[in-house]
C-alpha cells in the first residue's frame, strides 16, 4: 500500500548514518515526532490554541492603553482637551478661552469644534436629530474607515453608527436641515467613535454661536513645554465651569475603568492558558508514555540512559510545541484583529475595525516562552517516571 511505501521510505532516509554530525538524543527526538506526526498534531494544536488565547486578549489590551486608540472614539491625538458646556455664559467662555490660547507663545496650534444639533433624513425617511461637531478648518485628522475629513460646507463626515442609522456610503448625498434650511450634503468620510453613544458626525462650516451646546479646544503645545504644567496653568487662567484635561488623562477618565476590567479579565485567561498548558501535557505524555512502555524499556536495555531518554522527550515536545507557539503567535497577531473586530461590531459600540498595538517584548518573547518553560518543565517532570521501566518487568507482562 501507498501509505507503508511512503513510510517505510521516510524511516529508511531518517536514519542515523545520514546524520551523524546531530547529537544523537536530538536526532531521535525529531525522527520520532516526524515518523508519529499524527500522534504529536495534538500536542501542537494545543500549543497554537493556547498561545493565541493568551496573546489575543492581551494585544486587546495594549491598543486599549495606547494613547493611539484615542482615534476609535472620534478625537484626534492632541496634548490637551479643553471643553466648556455652560450654556448661559458659552459665548463668553469662548472669547476668554481664545484670547487666552492666542496669547500663549507655548502653543503650537489649536482647533475649535463646536457641537451643534441639526437635523438629518434616516434610511427609513425620518426626520431625526444629528449632533455635528463643526469647525473652520479641516486639519482634524482621525482614523477614518473609508473615505476622509470634510473639506468644505458640502461635505459631512459621519460616525460608523451614524452612516448605518442614515444608510449612506462614502459618496452618497444625505439631505440635512439647518437653521430650518433643507440642505444635501456629500458624504466624505466614515469614522469610528464611541462619543455621544457613537452617533455623531463632523462638518467644516459656518455656525450660529447662538446654537451651540458645547465647544471643543483641542491644543498642540511645544515640544518642551510640560503638559501637566501647562494644564494647571489654563485651569487657574480659565476658571470654572471649564474642563481642562490632557490626553493622557483624558483617555483614563474615558477609558480607565473599561481597560481596569479588561486587564483583571486578560490576566485572568492568561493563568488559565498556563494551567490548560500544564494540563494537556500531563495528560498526553501519561498517555504517550504509557503507550511507548515497551519501546522505552528496550531503549533503556541497548543502552540508553534515563537521561538520554528524558531529552529525547524534551527535544520531541519542545520542537512540537515551538512549532504551536510560532503558529499561534501569528495567528493572534494576524487574525485576531479580523476576530476582535468582528465581535466589537456586533455588540454594537461604535468600533467596526481595530488594529493592534503589539507589545514585541511580550507578544514575541515573553509569552511564548513561557509557554514553552511551563511544558519544559512539566516534562521533564513527567519523564521522571522513566526510572521505573525496565524490560524485565516488560518480559513478565
Amino acid at each position: 500500500d501507498r501509505g507503508g511505501t511512503k513510510m517505510s521510505k521516510l524511516v529508511n532516509y531518517m536514519s542515523l548514518s545520514r546524520f551523524k554530525k546531530l547529537p544523537v538524543n536530538l536526532f531521535v527526538g525529531i525522527r520520532q515526532v516526524i515518523l508519529k506526526s499524527k500522534t504529536w498534531f495534538i500536542m501542537f494544536f494545543v500549543m497554537l490554541i493556547a498561545t493565541s488565547m493568551m496573546l489575543v486578549p492581551m494585544n486587546l489590551l495594549n491598543t486599549f492603553k495606547s494613547p493611539h486608540f484615542i482615534t476609535y472614539m472620534g478625537q484626534s491625538m492632541n496634548d490637551i482637551i479643553i471643553s466648556v458646556s455652560v450654556s448661559e455664559r458659552l459665548t463668553e467662555k469662548y472669547d476668554e478661552i481664545s484670547a487666552v490660547l492666542d496669547g500663549d507663545a507655548d502653543v503650537s496650534d489649536y482647533i475649535v469644534e463646536a457641537r451643534i444639533l441639526y437635523e438629518a433624513i434616516n434610511k427609513d425617511g425620518e426626520w431625526i436629530n444629528v449632533h455635528i461637531d463643526s469647525s473652520n478648518v479641516a486639519k482634524r485628522e482621525l482614523q477614518y474607515l473609508e473615505g476622509n475629513v470634510p473639506m468644505n460646507e458640502s461635505q459631512i463626515a459621519l460616525s460608523t453608527m451614524n452612516a448605518n442609522e442614515m444608510g449612506v456610503e462614502v459618496g452618497d448625498t444625505l439631505t440635512m436641515r439647518i437653521n430650518g434650511e433643507e440642505t444635501s450634503h456629500i458624504v466624505s468620510g466614515i469614522y469610528q467613535d464611541v462619543t455621544s453613544g457613537g452617533y455623531t458626525a463632523k462638518m467644516v462650516r459656518a455656525y450660529d454661536p447662538g446654537a451651540v451646546e458645547r465647544y471643543s479646544f483641542f491644543i498642540n503645545v511645544n515640544e518642551d513645554v510640560d503638559i501637566a504644567q501647562k494644564v494647571d496653568v489654563y485651569k487657574d487662567a480659565i476658571g470654572i465651569d471649564v474642563k481642562v484635561t490632557d490626553m493622557e488623562e483624558f483617555v483614563e477618565q474615558t477609558l480607565g475603568g473599561v481597560t481596569n476590567q479588561l486587564g483583571k479579565a486578560v490576566y485572568a485567561v492568561a493563568v488559565m492558558a498556563m494551567g490548560l498548558v500544564a494540563l494537556i501535557t500531563i495528560m498526553f505524555l501519561k498517555l504517550q508514555t504509557v503507550k511507548e512502555y515497551s519501546q522505552i524499556a528496550i531503549m533503556k536495555a541497548i543502552g540508553f540512559s534515563v537521561v538520554d531518554i528524558r531529552k529525547q522527550y524534551l527535544v520531541k515536545v519542545s520542537s512540537v510545541s515551538l512549532i504551536g507557539v510560532i503558529a499561534g503567535t501569528l495567528l493572534a497577531n494576524t487574525l485576531g484583529e479580523v476576530m476582535v473586530s468582528s465581535l466589537i461590531s456586533i455588540i454594537g459600540l461604535g468600533i467596526s475595525k481595530i488594529s493592534f498595538v503589539i507589545n514585541p517584548f511580550e507578544a514575541y518573547l515573553l509569552y511564548p516562552l513561557a509557554i514553552l518553560a511551563i511544558v519544559l518543565l512539566v516534562t521533564w517532570y513527567c519523564s521522571g517516571g522513566f526510572k521505573k521501566y525496565n524490560i524485565i518487568h516488560l518480559i513478565n507482562e
